[in-house]
């Protein structure tokens, strides 16, 4: 997959998966979401670290989320938060 950097260009991130709370060791964020252009993307942050990547598509975008849950800690501790879509201008 392509790296991306979504502060250069106009984004929706339309789910979202969290583990751990906000401040704590172990927190992290998992996005799905399209470009401006419509293209697809997945997003992580943890650790102070912010990275996406584009996807094929939407189904392509759901199986490397689904990868990354899987390898870290399952659905579980994964809980996907819905209705929080959030556009996002370049800075």
């Amino acid at each position: 997959m392509q790296r991306i950097d979504l502060a250069e260009s106009p984004h929706t991130v339309t789910r979202w998966w969290v583990r751990g709370e906000r401040g704590e060791l172990g927190h992290a964020v998992i996005g799905l979401g399209r470009l401006a252009d419509q293209r697809w993307f997945v997003a992580k942050a943890e650790h102070g670290t912010n990275m996406a990547w584009l996807a094929r598509d939407e189904r392509h975008g759901c199986e490397v989320i689904q990868a990354w849950i899987n390898r870290r800690g399952g659905v579980k501790m994964w809980p996907e938060i819905t209705g929080k879509a959030v556009d996002r201008a370049p800075a």
